[in-house]
């Protein structure tokens, strides 16, 4: 699951319909992967303002 290419995602309205989406575009990802990065797509569309420092890790 490389590369995000889920679309615009101001029409969703919860994190239930982020996953499915998830689910759909990713019909191969394993559950738990999909539920992750789900998740951390979330906290971006749904929580973090213009503004907030974002720190994460480069592989």
């Amino acid at each position: 699951m490389t590369g995000m290419n889920l679309g615009d995602l101001s029409t969703i309205k919860d994190k239930e319909s982020l996953l499915e989406l998830f689910e759909e575009t990713y019909p191969d990802g394993k559950p738990k992967a999909i539920e992750n990065k789900a998740n951390q797509v979330w906290r971006f569309r749904s929580e973090i303002k213009v503004g907030d420092i974002v720190v994460f890790p480069l592989k």
